[in-house]
């Protein structure tokens, strides 16, 4: 026997239903994928222009040297970033906004070669 409740109930189920289905899907997107990593050596760079888009990272292999004894300047820190690795020997700048920068690496103590280049950030 259908009653007045059990078709309260189906009406209530129904219509939550259709409004889940006219708010579309509310399972979260899948994880987007890292963006692209350039790996350059450092000498490579000496002198060079790279370009980047944002949120890709530019890898600097140390050939073998340890990375610690290198520090980065970016001198337009709105541009790019520089995240210091401490594993392997590689370097890491991360693209933040469109625009030309240039990027100096050495060390305080003068034990490298100081490198410098040119990084333009692209939209």
């Amino acid at each position: 026997m259908i009653t007045s409740r059990s078709v309260g109930t189906v009406l209530i189920i129904a219509g939550t239903l259709m409004l889940t289905g006219c708010f579309g899907d509310t399972t979260p997107p899948d994880q987007e994928q890292e963006p692209a990593t350039i790996v350059k050596t450092i000498e490579e760079l000496q002198g060079a222009e790279v370009e980047l888009a944002p949120d890709e990272t530019l890898g600097i292999d140390t050939q073998g040297q340890d990375p610690v004894v290198y520090d980065a300047m970016i001198l337009d820190g709105s541009i790019a970033s520089y995240s210091p690795s401490r594993e392997g020997s590689e370097i890491r700048i991360t693209a933040v906004a469109p625009g030309t920068t240039e990027v100096l690496l050495g060390d305080p103590d003068g034990t490298v070669d100081e490198v410098s280049f040119t990084l333009i950030v692209t939209d």
